[in-house]
């Protein structure tokens, strides 16, 4: 079972549950255009298959709209904009 704490820096996992990877540092990869895809297909950059993020976005990120999946790549790259500009202080 994972169990997340959401903020600028990522998620925590649950102890003894795989790391949960940073997604605000992951976003920094993508284009608004290559996460629109992401969410759309699960296919990552590519066309690779990402495991558990192609199958959560095939079962519920394909509904979401595309203003909703703008909103979330813009919270993601505010996170990693804010963490780099903590770093750069």
């Amino acid at each position: 079972r994972r169990v997340s704490r959401h903020g600028a820096g990522g998620m925590k996992a649950a102890p003894g549950a795989p790391p949960i990877p940073d997604l605000s540092l992951i976003i920094s990869a993508y284009s608004a255009d290559e996460f629109r895809h992401l969410m759309k297909t699960g296919k990552g950059l590519g066309d690779r298959d990402l495991g558990l993020m192609s199958e959560k976005a095939r079962e519920a990120y394909e509904h979401f709209t595309a203003g909703e999946v703008d909103a979330v790549y813009a919270y993601l790259r505010a996170c990693r904009e804010q963490i780099d500009s903590k770093t750069t202080e």
